[in-house]
């Protein structure tokens, strides 16, 4: 995405170290108003989840 790690990458090596825990992904934002609806946060998290998507599903595929 857009922040400050390259979390491609991260998740790539630890897929390929063969983690299969969870990811934990954080976000902060400073609200100086309100958002209108499905703006500011809520449209944040969806773009970052569509980024995990798409990340995971350009990762080679291993058995486990």
């Amino acid at each position: 995405g857009d922040g400050d790690l390259d979390i491609a990458a991260i998740v790539g090596d630890l897929e390929a170290a063969g983690y299969g825990g969870w990811y934990v992904l954080e976000q902060d934002a400073a609200l100086p108003e309100a958002p209108e609806p499905g703006a500011g946060p809520v449209h944040d998290v969806r773009r970052s989840l569509d980024f995990l998507a798409t990340v995971s599903s350009e990762l080679p595929r291993v058995a486990r």
